[in-house]
């Protein structure tokens, strides 16, 4: 059988045989080149590698400390990201109390109220445990009779609703190693917390605040005179009277009626949670990191930052409650570490070298601000570590230099070796596998990329046949079985489709489908013969916007909201508007569409006109308030009045009125009138009983002419004609008394 290949397949052969001839030729002439060439390329090699390795290194150089400097930044965001959550959490604390203070009249007693009494120092303590706050009284306030102060009892009441508040922060803030509330009346309430869970804490035995809380750090700094804008503010380092040690504080005031400072809240951060954060930063081998507050006060540090700093204190012992901790980088006795603790003061950034006094290594000294509170982070790293790298990249680029030298001329006498061989054989193995390849790829490929497109094409009574045993036969069966499988699908989805659209065809109501952006998907013909489109018109295409009315389009949201959350919706009063612009009041029902996973991917449901129903409901509803109003009118006229605004409200009519019978000559006389023009009152005002509209009347007849007939019969056209004339006659004992 003669072997038939592709255009495709003669083109691969045709440009792989260029290409050899090409290739045989070019290197030929290129191997000449290459060994004239080799000396002169060696030496120039060398030269450049040089200047590469000079400016590699500088370059490399520039971006580890560039490397280091993004490192603090990223650290101080970082950190500055988990203090805000801090000030956060104290401004919730704030409005809390703020709340509590300002609105004690709203609170019936806390559901979890606190047991108290009197502590072994004195003091008015709570007895509840961990599962309440602490509390401690400094001023008790005792009555002759032995009993609290009752305003001061009452404010520890208040304040027990501070548990919530105090509770929620210890757990969401894994920094908040306390949080309280100190109040003006020397109230101090409280919990401590670990891991995030509230600690039994004894007041009486480990705290020790003296006799004015308002004197320590964390009160007065947060009162107006030092906190005008009444914001949160940190403090420095101090050790914590309360008994948790070294901590900062963020504390906000607490106002009452605007102007009266009736407390302070507050979150306490231990030293040694800061210091665990800047510990837990690595850089490179013996770096690390330290904070600074902004009066150049050290906050946290490493061991190894607090030597390299100077600091030969300890952060153990006994201090007094309030105490400050004492070492400030602006004091340090080295003028460098100061010039630079002075740049961090101001809240400057950058990357400094620096050489300790007694000439040891140099370091760099990398700082970048913490802005909430104006702190400043610093890393610092030896300057062998940090160019460290420089230095290998250096070496071993310059053995590589030396070694590609070496390669190089070992690669010429190669080439020289085995250049021709590889060519010959080169030439031989493709020819032959080109052309194996061509025989076995291109016939099955041909077969089974002519079903697939078949199959693209919708064409699945087509069977799909293979006779191969490969990879090209399984992928033969396998569109074979997909053909099957989708046309046994696309047979039962277009039966089922047809049966469920002859349905809603017949349907007298509107059928609708919305996708999950509310775009119409499908409507029946009852839509087109409600709204008043034609079937060359395009609903589908149209937002529901242009249907329905503002107020309609928000309800339908609002369903659309509570079917995809899994709520029930009922029944929705909507206003659409017709392809003529006329309002029709309708109602609607939906169900949500979802997909294999549960997922909202549209709506279905039904929208039915009740025009004729609201009508009718209206109707109803004038009926009834005529009824009790014409039950309470004193006079013929105001019956009159009262029927003619209500014929006009119920039928929306532009104008009518009342005729009254005249007793003496049968003549009907206009006698209330709504909207009729003078000209009308003038000519039609009075109606005399020879005339053929009082002659129907007066037979019980209504009365309907159209203008241009009336016009005829009185013989006179207005400057300002109406439409038709309706007059219905009113009868009372049998008698027709008016006309209206």
């Amino acid at each position: 059988m003669k072997m038939r290949t592709s255009r495709f397949v003669r083109l691969l052969l045709a440009l792989l045989l260029i290409a050899l001839i090409s290739f045989s030729v070019t290197g030929v002439v290129a191997y000449h080149h290459l060994v004239t060439t080799a000396a002169v390329a060696e030496q120039a090699s060398r030269e450049i590698a040089g200047l590469a390795i000079a400016d590699g290194t500088a370059v490399l150089s520039a971006e580890q400390k560039a490397a280091l400097d993004s490192l603090t930044a990223n650290a101080a965001t970082y950190l500055n990201a988990q203090l805000a959550r801090i000030q956060a959490d104290t401004l919730y604390l704030a409005d809390y109390a703020t709340y509590l203070y300002n609105h004690p009249h709203t609170l019936t007693g806390y559901a979890y109220p606190d047991r108290y009494g009197i502590g072994a120092t004195g003091n008015f303590i709570g007895l509840g445990g961990a599962e309440h706050s602490w509390l401690i009284a400094l001023d008790t306030r005792l009555q002759p009779d032995g009993q609290l102060d009752e305003r001061l009892l009452q404010e520890i009441y208040l304040t027990e609703y501070m548990d919530v508040a105090l509770m929620s922060v210890g757990r969401r803030n894994p920094y908040a190693g306390q949080a309280y509330l100190n109040t003006a009346s020397q109230l101090s309430r409280g919990m401590r917390f670990v891991a995030g869970q509230p600690v039994d804490v004894n007041p009486d035995r480990d705290f020790h605040l003296g006799d004015d809380l308002t004197s320590f750090e964390f009160y007065y700094l947060a009162d107006a005179a030092h906190n005008p804008d009444r914001q949160p503010v940190w403090t420095g380092v101090y050790w914590d009277p309360a008994g948790m040690g070294w901590m900062v504080s963020c504390a906000a005031p607490v106002y009452r009626d605007r102007d009266e400072l009736v407390g302070v809240v507050g979150i306490d951060v231990t030293l040694e949670r800061l210091s665990e954060e800047i510990r837990s930063l690595r850089v490179k081998h013996t770096g690390f990191a330290f904070l600074v507050s902004q009066s150049g006060q050290l906050i946290a540090s490493s061991e190894v930052g607090a030597r390299f700093l100077g600091f030969a204190g300890s952060l153990e012992g006994d201090f007094q409650a309030g105490e400050s901790l004492g070492f400030y980088l602006t004091r340090s006795s080295d003028q460098a570490v100061r010039d630079v603790a002075e740049r961090m003061r101001r809240g400057e950034r950058g990357l400094v070298t620096y050489t300790p006094p007694d000439g040891g290594p140099q370091y760099f000294w990398a700082f970048q601000p913490v802005p909430l509170t104006a702190w400043s982070l610093a890393v610092v790293v030896p300057g062998q570590e940090v160019l460290a790298l420089e230095s290998v990249v250096h070496a071993k680029l310059t053995q590589q230099v030396d070694a590609a030298a070496r390669q190089m001329a070992d690669g010429v006498a190669q080439l020289r070796r085995t250049y021709l061989l590889v060519v010959a054989v080169t030439l031989v193995c493709v020819v032959v596998v080109a052309i194996w390849l061509a025989r076995s790829i291109s016939n099955p490929l041909t077969v089974v990329t002519r079903a697939a497109q078949s199959l693209a094409q919708g064409n699945y009574d087509q069977p799909v046949r293979s006779a191969w045993q490969d990879e090209v036969g399984t992928l033969a069966g396998t569109l074979e079985h997909m053909r099957l499988a989708v046309r046994a699908r696309q047979a039962a989805l277009q039966a089922s489709e047809a049966r469920f659209r002859e349905m809603a065809e017949l349907l007298p109501d509107v059928i609708y489908e919305l996708d999950a952006d509310l775009r119409l998907t499908y409507v029946n013909q009852a839509a087109y013969r409600l709204f008043g489109y034609e079937p060359e018109d395009d609903p589908l295409s149209l937002p529901l916007a242009e249907i329905f009315t503002p107020e309609s389009l928000t309800a339908i949201v609002v369903v659309a909201e509570a079917l995809k959350s899994g709520r029930a919706a009922g029944a929705v009063s909507l206003l659409a508007r017709r392809k003529d612009g006329s309002l029709l009041p309708c109602e609607a029902t939906a169900a949500a569409i979802r997909d294999a996973e549960g997922n909202v991917i549209g709506f279905r449901g039904v929208l039915r006109d009740v025009t004729e129903r609201t009508r009718m409901e209206e109707i109803s509803t004038a009926q009834r308030d005529l009824g009790l109003a014409l039950s309470a009118a004193r006079t013929r006229d105001d019956v009159f009045r009262l029927c003619v605004e209500s014929a006009l409200r119920i039928s929306q009519m532009d104008a009518g009125g009342a005729y009254r019978r005249d007793e003496k000559d049968g003549a009907f006389v206009l006698t209330y009138q709504v909207g009729l023009s003078d000209e009308f009152q003038r000519i039609l005002g009075w109606m005399p009983s020879d005339t053929p509209q009082a002659g129907m009347l007066l037979a019980g007849k209504p009365v309907f002419i159209h203008c241009d007939d009336l016009h005829r019969i009185i013989n006179y056209t207005p400057a300002e004609p109406g439409r038709a004339l309706a007059v219905l006659p009113v009868r009372h004992e049998e008698e027709v008394i008016a006309g209206l």
